[in-house]
Parts: C-alpha cells; structure tokens; sequence
C-alpha cells in the first residue's frame, strides 16, 4: 500500500489538489477572482516572453509549451493553489489546503485520498469551482494539446484530434487520477482540461484570435487572455455531477443528505444555479462524452439516479 501511495504521488501531476468540494461554498459569497487570475496569466506570459533567447527565433509550438511549462503541477507543489493561498486567501474558501474533515470526503475509505490537500474554492464571474480545475485547466490541458498537435501532425482532423486529447482525459479520469485515487470520476476536471486545450491553442495557433503575434523574430502579446472564455457551470461539481464509486457514494451521499439537502432551497444557491442555467453551454466536449456515455464506453461512465442531488433529497435523512 505504501508503495502504491508512493507511486500516486510520483505520477499524479496535475492532480496534486486531488478533489475539491463544491458544496462548502454553498452560502458564502466568495469575491471574484476574474482580474486575478487575468492578471496571473499574463504576467506569466510577459514573463516567458521576455526570457526568450535574444536572437533565437522560436516557433509557434515552441513558445506555447515554454508558456505552459509555468504552470505545470508536480510533487513540490500545486502552482494555483499555491497562488490562490499566497496571494489571495480573502478569495477562497477554506485558505487551508486540508480541510478534509469538513468535506463529503470526512469519512473517505480511499487510502490516496486521505493522504492528498484538497482544493480550496474559488468564483471567477459567479461561477464556483475548485481551485484545482485551474491546474487541470493550464497542466492537463497542457497535455491535451501535447496529444492534439500529434494527431494533427499525423493528418488527423481537428475533431478528431480533438477526440484523441479527450480520451486521454477519460483514461486519466479512470485511473491514477480519479477513480483509483479517490473514487470519483469528475466531469468537471474533464471540462476544465479541455477549455485548457482551448486556451493553448489561442496562444498562437489560432489564426484569427491569437493572444501572440510575431513581429522581426520575437513574440508579442497583442491581446490579453481573458478567464471568463474558459470558467463555466460546468466546472462547478454541485452543477456537473461526477460519478462516484459506490463506496465513496455511500459516504458523500450520508454527508449531502443530512448536510446540503436542507440547504438546496438557500436564496443563494438558488440564485447562483440561475445564473448557472442562464450562461451553462456545453462545450464539444461534453457533447461528445455524452455521445460515448450513450454508446456505454466504459471510460465514460453516467452517475446512476440514485447518485441525483435531487432524487437524495427526496429520502427521509439517516
């Protein structure tokens, strides 16, 4: 078992902040991050761009992989969570990264995932999520667009290089990163790593809309990359339900049922899952994991009725 753990933190990457719970923001009224996190972003940016090798011109694939090296995650640390708790604790909830006791995880039988932080909240334009969507947004789809440039270099169509980096992402979330880790399947995490391979394509592959432009030999930034084109709905795991394994069901559904049922009818979420339902469009993504969910791909599988926020609700409480 040791050995085991051993090897989840070695391979585990871009899930250092390995699960986060949704539902502790729920009644809190958390400031927005949306300026900075625009503001992190670009500083990074300008600050690869001016270390690049005077008189060494780099290519367009190039100088978005030196970009994304800046936020890829590791055993030292998660880079966004280390940010967030550095720079911005007033903005998250809770500005502690374990707080595994109060969470729907208090009493998990998942070895791994009582021995990893859990990620704190944080809302960006009244949308909540975990502060680890963000490394799954700039590490994990770092490694969707690593898969994407392959399959398009290989003739690939941009769907179906697109599909390829997506399946990655259901592999990940089937094993060492989800469900072998800590019993859950997050469809938010798979959200989030493709809105990153959205991102990295703008870098300056993207023609039309690029963040980047070349002018004699050196990259510029013509445009700022903006948060609010990649946070939606669908990175909050209260509004994208993920699937759990039946043993870590058993405990987060006693946790929701004595702890959130009572609070589903609170003004504030119910005027936060407005807003959701107001801008929510799902993505290519989604629609294509929905397509795999109905052929009954087995790396995609549908959280069961009985794991429903609504129909949990519906049981008299433990």
């Amino acid at each position: 078992m040791k050995l085991l753990l051993c090897l989840f933190l070695v391979t585990a990457g871009s899930a250092y902040a390995l699960e986060t719970d949704n539902y502790l923001s729920w009644g809190l009224d958390l400031p927005d991050s949306t300026e900075d996190l625009n503001g992190y972003f670009k500083s990074q940016i300008a600050e690869v761009l001016e270390s690049a090798p005077v008189g060494k011109s780099q290519t367009c694939e190039q100088v978005t992989f030196s970009i994304a090296n800046r936020f890829k995650t590791g055993v030292q640390g998660e880079v966004f969570v280390n940010w967030s708790t550095k720079n911005h604790p007033d903005k998250i909830f809770p500005a502690t990264d374990r707080y595994l006791e109060e969470s729907i995880y208090s009493e998990t039988p998942v070895l791994l995932l009582r021995h990893a932080p859990l990620a704190p909240n944080m809302q960006a334009g009244g949308i909540y999520f975990g502060v680890d969507k963000l490394s799954h947004f700039a590490s994990t789809g770092r490694r969707y667009f690593k898969e994407y440039l392959s399959e398009i270099k290989k003739g690939r169509s941009v769907e179906e290089a697109e599909n390829s980096a997506i399946h990655l992402g259901l592999s990940n979330e089937a094993g060492i990163l989800g469900i072998w880790a800590s019993g859950v399947f997050s469809y938010g995490d798979l959200e989030a790593n493709y809105q990153g391979l959205r991102f990295y394509r703008k870098i300056c592959h993207d023609e039309n809309d690029s963040y980047l432009e070349q002018v004699e030999g050196r990259w510029k930034m013509k445009k700022t990359p903006e948060i609010s084109d990649f946070v939606n709905p669908f990175w909050d795991e209260t509004f994208n339900l993920s699937y759990r394994e039946p043993r870590t069901w058993a405990i987060a559904s006693k946790v929701l049922l004595e702890e959130y049922c009572p609070m589903k009818e609170n003004k504030n979420v119910l005027l936060r899952f407005k807003h959701y339902q107001e801008v929510a469009k799902k993505s290519r993504s989604m629609t294509y994991i929905e397509v795999l969910q109905v052929s009954g791909h087995k790396q995609a599988p549908v959280p069961s009725e009985n794991q429903s926020f609504e129909q949990l609700c519906l049981q008299p409480p433990f």
